[in-house]
């Protein structure tokens, strides 16, 4: 059975700041959060490809708000958007 693109991320993982459209950087590389995968890692399409990419969610990674703002990194939650 299929989980729901980002449930399991949001549940499990404990990270429900984390949404599709999101902008994100991992290891340095910035990119998109385009949903979430059966292995409970994002599929992000990362800025100059065309195709998604696995991603563990806690790993090297800094989420942004719409507004460009740092709001979570490495997993953590760090500021309310």
């Amino acid at each position: 059975m299929k989980r729901d693109s980002l449930s399991y991320i949001h549940n499990q993982r404990g990270m429900p700041w984390v949404c599709v459209g999101m902008r994100i950087e991992v290891d340095g590389r910035p990119g998109v959060i385009k949903g979430g995968n059966d292995s409970g890692n994002l599929d992000v399409i990362f800025d100059g490809d065309n195709y998604r990419s696995n991603v563990h969610p806690s790993w090297e990674t800094k989420y942004y708000d719409g507004d460009g703002k740092l709001i979570a990194e490495k997993g953590r939650f760090i500021a309310a958007s």
